[in-house]
């Protein structure tokens, strides 16, 4: 819950904590993650269709994997400069995240791995959720990365 206005009593519900990256303390907020997501799609005129963020462990430290789905690719360039960019974007937005990111100390750059469209839309069929009734998850666990991986070929080759 975030309080907008306290003199009418507002407050906005800023995301279910099922859909918080916080697996190595960061506490970055699903909106957090859209808007750096929007801002570096926007920032090069990529158009994102649909994504899962994943954290898993790489070396002994934490990782973010960004599962991009575009329709759009834009001026954005390869991945490792998308995940550079939300990087920086959310190190700048969420100081719990910054300070975990800072010199790679508990958190590694988050990976970005684009997948072919109509990745999600299979995905999503073959667990029988197909439909406007049912959304993509945003935060996933390796299970579901799993699946992915057997749903692209794309998102095969570049996942341990």
């Amino acid at each position: 819950v975030r309080f907008v206005d306290i003199s009418q009593f507002r407050v906005l519900f800023a995301g279910r904590l099922s859909q918080t990256l916080s697996k190595f303390g960061e506490k970055v907020l699903i909106d957090e993650v859209e808007a750096a997501l929007g801002a570096v799609m926007g920032r090069y005129g990529a158009i994102l269709d649909d994504y899962s963020i994943s954290s898993y462990f790489e070396q002994g430290k934490g990782r973010h994997l960004y599962i991009l789905e575009l329709s759009g690719q834009g001026d954005l360039g390869p991945a490792e400069h998308v995940a550079e960019e939300i990087d920086k974007t959310l190190k700048s937005e969420n100081a719990g995240y910054a300070t975990r990111r800072r010199d790679d100390v508990g958190i590694l750059v988050p990976k970005v791995v684009f997948v072919k469209q109509g990745t999600f839309s299979s995905w999503m069929g073959a667990k029988g959720k197909a439909g406007g009734q049912h959304k993509v998850p945003r935060t996933v666990d390796r299970e579901h990365v799993q699946e992915l991986r057997a749903t692209s070929d794309g998102l095969r080759s570049k996942i341990d």
